[in-house]
């Protein structure tokens, strides 16, 4: 029974190692080459819908730009910077920048 659950801790920890998480953009549309957020996440897609129903109820710079190009018909769009380790702080650091 003990050689099984150090099995079960290996995979955990191999599963931990190898998972990755996504640097991503915000831009607009007809500006792909302007980025005007930076984020990372693990599911970069929820993310970005998840930034654009809640910029309706906060108020930061991302927020605002967000709600004034809906309202302006401007189309957002992410895309992937980077895939990065989910551990490797430095990496995301270096995106973020």
């Amino acid at each position: 029974m003990r050689k099984q659950n150090n099995n079960i801790y290996d995979k955990q920890i191999r599963h931990m190692i190898n998972q990755k998480t996504f640097i991503y953009a915000l831009y607009e549309e007809h500006k792909p080459n302007i980025i005007k957020y930076v984020g990372k996440s693990n599911n970069p897609e929820k993310r970005f819908k998840n930034h654009i129903i809640m910029s309706k109820k906060l108020k930061t710079y991302k927020d605002r730009w967000l709600q004034k190009s809906i309202k302006n018909n401007i189309n957002i769009k992410y895309k992937i910077l980077e895939i990065v380790d989910i551990n490797d702080s430095e990496a995301i650091i270096h995106a973020k920048v």
